[in-house]
């Protein structure tokens, strides 16, 4: 969908998915999932409209990006 390209820096390097506007972990207080197997019930998880790509570099400056993340 984004061209195998960061839609941040354009960059086709080590890409990842970074769900976008809703972060994973806002999906999964919203729905209060305990295991990865419950993502399966909630369509929101895999709505391609709630994610972009970015590389690496660019997930890791986010506010949502694993240790960056505070609720």
């Amino acid at each position: 969908r984004d061209g195998y390209c960061c839609v941040l820096c354009n960059s086709p390097e080590e890409l990842n998915v970074d769900h976008f506007p809703v972060s994973l972990a806002g999906l999964i207080k919203k729905f209060e999932i305990k295991s990865p197997q419950e993502t399966k019930k909630f369509h929101e998880f895999w709505d391609l409209m709630n994610g972009r790509t970015l590389c690496l570099n660019c997930h890791k400056k986010t506010t949502t990006y694993g240790k960056n993340f505070v609720q």
